[in-house]
């Protein structure tokens, strides 16, 4: 409708079918603004007859969108969109942005998704880069009533995805090793170093391992090349 006010959404994007998906987020209250920057990279190049270098265009980094403070209100007095109900705790709404903006698709994908954000005039795809969440009003038991939440996206472009296959191809040629982690899997590991969780077997063999459930942490673990 003419003349009523939009609210800023963010909406996971298909990237194979280039189109929204219904993983949405909407915000409660609008941003107080936003940025857009573009740098741009240059090198050093030696002139002839030239004391000092010369920059020159060294190509352009990917644009970054930084949503300066989104308001998450749980303490009643902001109405939730549509006017129906009470508002979420600030937890859920935050737990509900992270779903959208952070969370991998699936259960086995370790890249973040990208999204759509769409407000008035402004249309950007990215993924998410930083979130920053202060929290600014409480219950007296300490849980969040209010939270201040800036949002920082880069720039999705087709050709990220083609470098960093070829970036996974290139990861998979040679033999690595790795020391497991907190909270880290030998699923999880080789899905990272292969694209691949259920090289797991192959790899708990290679490294004379009966089992590749409770890895001590800070072992060194070896992963061949995959062939």
């Amino acid at each position: 409708m003419s003349g009523s006010k939009q609210k800023l959404s963010i909406t996971q994007w298909d990237v194979k079918k280039k189109a929204a998906t219904s993983a949405v987020f909407s915000v409660m209250l609008n941003p107080s603004g936003y940025s857009q920057t573009i740098k741009i990279k240059y090198v050093q190049q030696k002139i002839p007859g030239k004391a000092a270098p010369e920059p020159k265009y060294g190509g352009t980094s990917p644009e970054t969108l930084e949503l300066e403070e989104l308001i998450f209100d749980g303490t009643g007095v902001v109405s939730p969109q549509g006017g129906n109900g009470s508002a979420p705790s600030v937890k859920k709404q935050i737990e509900d942005l992270k779903h959208v903006v952070y969370d991998p698709i699936t259960g086995d994908r370790v890249e973040r998704p990208v999204v759509q954000v769409i407000w008035g005039s402004l249309s950007f795809l990215g993924r998410i880069e930083t979130i920053v969440a202060k929290y600014t009003l409480f219950k007296p038991s300490g849980e969040p009533l209010r939270a201040r939440v800036k949002l920082t996206f880069s720039e999705y472009s087709p050709d990220d995805e083609n470098a960093i296959k070829n970036q996974q191809s290139s990861a998979t040629s040679i033999t690595k090793q790795e020391k497991v982690k907190a909270g880290s899997s030998l699923p999880l590991m080789c899905f990272v170093n292969y694209q691949d969780s259920k090289a797991y077997k192959k790899v708990a063999k290679v490294n004379g391992l009966t089992s590749f459930r409770g890895i001590p942490v800070g072992t060194t673990l070896v992963f061949p090349a995959k062939r």
